[in-house]
């Protein structure tokens, strides 16, 4: 999940995919936990809840959460077969962590922690095109990247509580994300 960080630093207006070799509070990917929930997945896939297909505002919410239980799998499997299909290829932020996934498999390292918690979601009404905004509050777990001999090669310490701004559509009967960023901040 060290591409996590890296992803969702992409979301926060960083071209750089955040994580890999540096720590970011804003989206670190999966280090050690120090939480009662395993810091490692089970080879089980997440599995897309009831109602997650729906097109409505409860749909893309459930959905979004989904998203994000991909995206952590992603990442402790290296494996971004998943998160590909549910990704718009225009996605910035989806193609840095697929990036970044790909990049833990290529080096065959492996991601511990980092897990993202989705503490919170809500949706805007739909568009009439279709698209609709998940406002996402989340948390990351610290993480670190672990070579193929299992030492460390990069860690982060845990993110505070963030927002994103999840843009998703259904496009043939199924969701995908189509854009993820940080909502802009009100002057004051």
């Amino acid at each position: 999940m060290v591409g996590a960080v890296l992803a969702l630093s992409a979301c926060s207006g960083s071209s750089d995919h955040p994580g890999l070799g540096a720590t970011s509070a804003a989206a670190s990917a999966p280090a050690s936990s120090t939480s009662s929930t395993p810091d490692t997945p089970t080879s089980a896939a997440p599995t897309l809840p009831d109602g997650a297909d729906r097109a409505t505002p409860e749909g893309a919410t459930a959905f979004v959460k989904y998203f994000f239980a991909v995206y952590n799998h992603a990442f402790w499997t290296a494996d971004p077969s998943t998160l590909e299909e549910i990704s718009d290829p225009g996605c910035k932020f989806c193609s840095s962590a697929i990036s970044a996934v790909q990049d833990v498999r290529s080096h065959h390292a492996r991601i511990q922690g980092g897990r993202i918690t989705v503490l919170g979601a809500v949706a805007a009404p739909t568009t009439g095109s279709g698209r609709t905004v998940v406002a996402v509050h989340l948390r990351q777990e610290g993480q670190a990247r672990l070579s193929p001999s299992g030492s460390v090669e990069v860690s982060s310490s845990p993110s505070p509580s963030y927002q994103l701004d999840v843009a998703v559509n259904q496009i043939s009967g199924r969701w995908i994300v189509l854009a993820a960023a940080s909502p802009p901040r009100s002057s004051p």
